[in-house]
């Protein structure tokens, strides 16, 4: 195995062994939740577009926004775009219709099923929300290893602002990276925004 990818699935295994333990002491991770949440929703409320168009992601239950983040980015955008992982290992994208408008998925993540779109509806948005097990202060992402986001965000024409969302602890000074991993523009964490040299 390439030392690399080593040092990443050992990072992984340890996050996601924390994420584990922050979710049995639901108060601790329900107030992290409810502030990167609030952090989000008052990031898309900043747009200087009125009516702002994002693509975020359904949070499973260890993930950062679990139960919250969809209800408070609807409240402030004017749509948004959620993925449908493809066997293919590709992302297609669909508009967010509310809880009734969503089902499982392949990965067991939910997903609309409204009419689908390729990865140039990305270039659209005005922000582009995604999940991460941990940042590094270069925007470095480290997800769960499939690279499905790596490849949708390599397939935007134009910049649209990254924004990961992830624990205080979960934002770190070095991750290993390779040249197919895209890095994000800043991560919002319970503690609040912070900018990224990416």
């Amino acid at each position: 195995m390439p030392e690399k990818k080593k040092r990443k699935d050992d990072i992984r295994a340890r996050l996601r062994s924390a994420r584990a333990d922050m979710s049995a002491t639901r108060t601790e991770k329900r107030r992290a939740d409810a502030s990167i949440v609030a952090f989000a929703a008052a990031y898309v409320r900043g747009l200087k577009n009125p009516s702002p168009h994002v693509a975020a992601y359904c949070p499973l239950p260890e993930e950062p926004g679990y139960d919250y983040l969809l209800t408070a980015l609807a409240s402030q955008a004017a749509s948004i775009l959620l993925p449908i992982a493809m066997p293919s290992g590709a992302l297609e994208w669909a508009p967010y219709r509310g809880q009734s408008d969503l089902e499982s998925g392949t990965l067991g993540i939910w997903q609309p099923t409204g009419p689908r779109h390729g990865n140039e509806a990305l270039a659209r948005c005005d922000a582009i929300f995604l999940p991460a097990l941990a940042i590094d202060a270069n925007g470095n992402r480290l997800g769960k290893g499939a690279g499905y986001y790596d490849r949708a965000l390599a397939g935007i024409k134009g910049h649209v602002p990254v924004i990961a969302l992830v624990y205080d602890h979960e934002l770190i000074d070095e991750l290993p990276s390779n040249e197919f991993d895209i890095p994000v523009d800043s991560a919002i964490t319970p503690a609040g925004f912070h900018d990224l040299q990416a």
